[in-house]
């Protein structure tokens, strides 16, 4: 098989160039028309002037006509423009007004804020003030409560100091006899009884066992149940016996009652007086006496 022959390229070169061609000749009509035109009107104005007069009359009275109609719209534009000139001045003022209001409301406020500050500052001072004197006060009552306290328990030393001294001077006072006659029992010989010394004084009953090295307070009471009544019910008819010492300050009636029931008992028994400062003691032992 034949090759084909490539196909020739389509241009447009040769239709741009009549183109362009003939645009330059309508642009160079042109300019020469309006040369023409020029030249003309130069001539007429040359040759006839009061057509040039007429020419610049009209073209005046149209300038006068257009600057007339400019200053309509200028005057009408203001006109126009004024009132919303005039209202946005109007509205700038209100909103400056409120502005000026509200800083002014703001100052105001900031004031009594101020205000209130000073007054709690002052208050807080006050109390601050009051506070440190009532801290001082307090360290004050401290102090004080501490040296009391030191003083108490230096006057608790002191009393337990003279306590203890009292305590020795009573227990010296008991180790030697009363003033006076210084009465002394011992028990008897060759006894299988057990002898009692039974005081009756002031403060009542009390009764020691010669040799017990023991002293008993019955006190006063005699009744059902008391002490007296129990002591006397632990004694034997057949192993015990008292001796009955009556001292001035005796209550009427203690040494009869005790009496009656030591014979309700069968308890054999004496009487003795002696005086109120006589001492008595057991002569079995120097450290047991009957008060």
């Amino acid at each position: 098989m034949g090759r084909r022959k490539p196909a020739a390229a389509f241009s447009l070169f040769s239709f741009q160039d009549i183109i362009t061609s003939v645009t330059a000749i309508l642009i160079l009509v042109m300019i020469l028309l309006t040369i023409e035109l020029v030249t003309r009107q130069r001539h007429q104005a040359t040759n006839s002037p009061d057509a040039t007069r007429r020419h610049i009359d009209a073209t005046v009275t149209r300038l006068e006509s257009i600057a007339s109609r400019l200053r309509n719209e200028v005057a009408a534009r203001r006109a126009q423009q004024t009132p919303h000139t005039l209202q946005e001045a109007r509205d700038v003022l209100a909103a400056t007004q409120a502005n000026l209001t509200d800083a002014r409301l703001r100052l105001a406020e900031t004031q009594r804020t101020r205000n209130a500050v000073a007054r709690l500052l002052a208050t807080a001072e006050e109390e601050a003030a009051t506070h440190a004197a009532d801290a001082e006060r307090l360290a004050k009552l401290q102090r004080q409560s501490d040296e009391d306290c030191e003083e108490c328990d230096r006057l608790e030393s002191a009393n337990r100091t003279e306590q203890e001294r009292q305590e020795n001077r009573k227990r010296e006072i008991a180790e030697k006899p009363r003033s006076g006659t210084e009465l002394v029992f011992n028990p008897p010989a060759d006894s299988d009884r057990k002898a009692w010394l039974v005081e009756l004084s002031g403060d009542g009953a009390t009764v020691v066992l010669l040799g017990g090295n023991r002293t008993q307070r019955l006190g006063a009471d005699t009744d059902a149940g008391s002490a007296t009544e129990g002591w006397i019910a632990g004694l034997k008819p057949e192993g015990d016996y008292c001796l009955l010492l009556v001292r001035p300050s005796a209550a009427k009636g203690l040494g009869r009652d005790i009496e009656q029931r030591l014979n309700d008992a069968g308890i054999r028994f004496g009487i003795d007086l002696i005086g109120e400062d006589q001492a008595v003691r057991d002569g079995s032992t120097t450290k047991n006496r009957a008060p």
